[in-house]
């Protein structure tokens, strides 16, 4: 029997390989590593934070503003969350559809750094999924439906938005 060429894969940051063509690296330190759902949160809490967090004299790492031109995007990712001082979170109510956003989570608590936890338009208790019909929950059975990844990734996820959803954050109300 012949093994398939698809395969269920663990998390995307983590999985994908660079090239063996050389990309730029870059060679930045961050003191902040904004971790948010661009479509619902780029335009208002992240962009907010970016601009507040520079005026005040910190170099922060915002996907959009941050990567430059010809840099290879998940390279450019992985290398801010490891040279982060400390990790922001922006949890919104689509957070948990995009693998990316869990992705980077995962890492950021890899790294051990801070992680500073802020809900937009959600609650803590909705990232501990304990009500089934909650957003969070309905994303990871659609996660779970579309069999793209593989149990024990979305297994990890989970426990990482367990972790966070205990830390203390804030509520942001605009």
């Amino acid at each position: 029997m012949a093994k398939s060429l698809f395969r269920r894969h663990s998390s995307p940051l983590l999985s994908l390989s660079i090239p063996s063509y050389n990309y730029p690296l870059s060679t930045a330190v961050y003191d902040v590593f904004i971790n948010h759902r661009g479509k619902e949160t780029k335009q208002s809490v992240a962009s907010l934070l970016y601009h507040n967090l520079q005026n005040k004299g910190f170099t922060e790492f915002l996907d959009q503003k941050s990567l430059q031109g010809g840099e290879y995007v998940p390279g450019a990712i992985r290398h801010a969350i490891r040279k982060a001082s400390v990790h922001v979170a922006i949890f919104s109510p689509s957070y948990a559809e995009s693998e990316w956003c869990l992705d980077e989570l995962h890492l950021m608590l890899k790294t051990g750094a801070p992680i500073v936890p802020v809900f937009w338009e959600i609650q803590p208790s909705q990232l501990r999924m304990e009500d089934d019909n909650g957003v969070y929950a309905r994303a990871f059975q659609k996660h779970k439906q579309a069999g793209k990844f593989d149990i024990g990734t979305l297994e990890e996820w989970r426990k990482d938005l367990r972790r966070v959803s205990l830390l203390e954050g804030f509520i942001y109300e605009g």
